[in-house]
Parts: C-alpha cells; structure tokens; sequence
C-alpha cells in the first residue's frame, strides 16, 4: 500500500489553524440550506468548466452543467471525460485509493489529507491532461465528506 512521504512543520500547521479558522467563520455565517447547495453545485461546475476551459476543453457552462448532472451531451467523449473523470485508472491509482480509505488516512486532518491526495495524484499523473483539476473536483467532493468544506 502507498505510504506517503510527508513531513509535518510549524508552518504547515499555522496555515491549518488559519484555515480552520476561517472555515468556521464561514460555517457560521448564516445561510439558506437551499442557497448553499445551489451555490455549492454552481460553484463546482464553474471551476471544472474554467480549470478545463484553461487546458483548450470546448465544453460550454451549460454543458458542464448538464454533465455533472448525469445529462447527455453531443461532445467528444474524451472532452467529457475531462469534466466527469470516467476513466479506468492504473494499478498506482488502485493503491492511492486503498491509502485514502484507510485508517491512516481518515485520521489525518482533512487539510493536511486533501494536501497529500493532490500530491500523490499529481505525482501518478494518470491522465495526460487535467490531473490537476480532476483532483481538486475529488477533493471536493472528499471533503464534503468529511465535513472539510
């Protein structure tokens, strides 16, 4: 199973409490249930719409939308698979997985795991383009999860 090399600093953990900080204010600024998952939901389309956009994907707004909410579109399947990362990944990305549902991983602060998951997932480099934006739309949707976000 992968074991990630990593080292934990002073620094590194300033940056965590500022973090949880912050996020805590936002936890408690006050907001309609049903405006936040809209926002969240809009908020998650433009960024892949904007991350793909950035490496030539032609996909519009509207059609990131209508994907990631499991619609049919006329694309290019591989420009689709940029924003819904369908893809079968290789034995490196089999062991990255097993290590994120592991104990060792669920007991690390959700910053500090979402910070080793984008590492490690860059480091596979499974796809040929859009690593980068694939992982943070995971992580996300992880840190959702675990109640990070």
């Amino acid at each position: 199973m992968l074991k990630p090399n990593f080292r934990i600093t002073n620094k590194i953990i300033n940056h965590i409490v500022d973090i949880a900080a912050a996020r805590e204010l936002i936890l408690n600024a006050s907001l309609l249930p049903r405006w936040e998952l809209t926002l969240r939901k809009e908020a998650v389309a433009k960024m892949a719409h904007h991350s793909t956009s950035i490496e030539g994907n032609p996909l519009t707004l509207e059609q990131v939308k209508n994907l990631l909410a499991g619609k049919e579109i006329a694309a290019w399947e591989k420009d689709k698979r940029e924003v819904t990362n369908n893809n079968r990944v290789p034995d490196l990305m089999k062991d990255f997985a097993l290590w994120l549902n592991s104990n060792q991983a669920h007991e690390l602060y959700p910053v500090l795991l979402s910070g080793i998951s984008h590492y490690e997932f860059v480091r596979i480099h499974p796809f040929v383009d859009g690593n980068g934006r694939n992982i943070r739309i995971c992580l996300m949707s992880l840190n959702e999860q675990h109640g990070a976000i």
